[in-house]
């Protein structure tokens, strides 16, 4: 298992991040760490968000384990603490034929640091159906290494420079491709894989029309964090290949940022589309550097 102290993780120690562990018919328990995505972001005392989302997932698919998740939406009340494990609570809101609705919470003792919806569906065939083509961006086999967190996970930006940097300035996009070098053979964990790396990114696009804004200044000058995050899954994937995750910041204002993604297989086929809002202020005063800090 991962420690708080890691500086990088194998793949299989992401994978048991989202192994939930089941403590009750409807309560299962997660591993609490610290983000280690973002480029220039230094490792701080609180849990991702899409980290959360993607044990909320697992634990949905483990109540209804004859269902795939469709979507799964949380909204973030306080940060998680790395301090300890994140328990999922869950209730079934209703289950049908076809369709599962289950509510979950995610708390550390009884402070709530998240709750949501995850539906889950038993699939059908297509009655209709059209899809966005893959965006035309640059191949991976051409784009630009970004450090990763992840031993044997390699994110490659597609256009563009380090969206880190605050000196770099473009488009209120990134598109990011990303590849594991192997995946697990859950379909639930490569669903949380998938909407892990949903969130870690919108921020940092938000801040690219803007000189002197870059994700380096995460939790040193800039106070940040997700407030909520969605996901939809159009399609399964075996993550044998490249993914491209597709982010558009839509909108900065009033100390918020808001944006959409798709995540496209190279071949083409949508695999997932998200939403995030999320906080960007400047650090409170007297706040200590990495410390997690944030307005709210």
């Amino acid at each position: 298992m991962p420690t708080a102290s890691s500086e990088i993780w194998a793949l299989e120690e992401l994978f048991a991040i989202f192994d939930v562990e089941r403590l009750a018919e409807d309560r299962l328990r997660g591993l609490a760490l610290p983000p280690r995505i973002a480029p220039g972001d230094q490792p701080r005392q609180l849990v991702e968000g899409s980290q959360i989302l993607g044990q909320a997932i697992v634990a949905a698919r483990r109540a209804e384990s004859d269902r795939f998740v469709k979507s799964a939406h949380l909204v973030f009340a306080r940060p998680a603490s790395i301090e300890a494990p994140v328990e999922l609570r869950l209730e079934t809101i209703a289950s049908g034929r076809s369709f599962s609705s289950v509510g979950v919470k995610a708390v550390q003792g009884e402070r709530l640091c998240a709750q949501g919806v995850v539906l889950l569906d038993t699939d059908a065939p297509d009655c209709i159906r059209h899809d966005p083509s893959l965006p035309l961006v640059s191949g991976p086999e051409d784009a630009s290494p970004l450090a990763g967190a992840v031993g044997d996970r390699e994110l490659r930006l597609a256009e563009g420079e380090d969206f880190a940097d605050p000196a770099a300035v473009g488009p209120a996009r990134l598109p990011l491709w990303v590849r594991h070098a192997r995946a697990p053979d859950d379909p639930a964990i490569r669903q949380a894989l998938v909407a892990d790396l949903c969130g870690p990114f919108t921020i940092g696009t938000a801040m690219r029309p803007h000189a002197g804004f870059g994700q380096a200044q995460a939790h040193r000058t800039l106070s940040t964090g997700v407030l909520s995050l969605t996901v939809r899954f159009h399609a399964s994937s075996t993550l044998d290949g490249w993914l491209l995750y597709d982010h558009d910041a839509l909108h900065a204002g009033r100390g918020l940022c808001d944006g959409k993604g798709r995540v496209f297989e190279q071949a083409g086929r949508l695999v997932a589309s998200f939403e995030q809002e999320a906080l960007l202020r400047p650090l409170p005063s007297g706040a200590a550097v990495g410390d997690g800090k944030r307005v709210l």
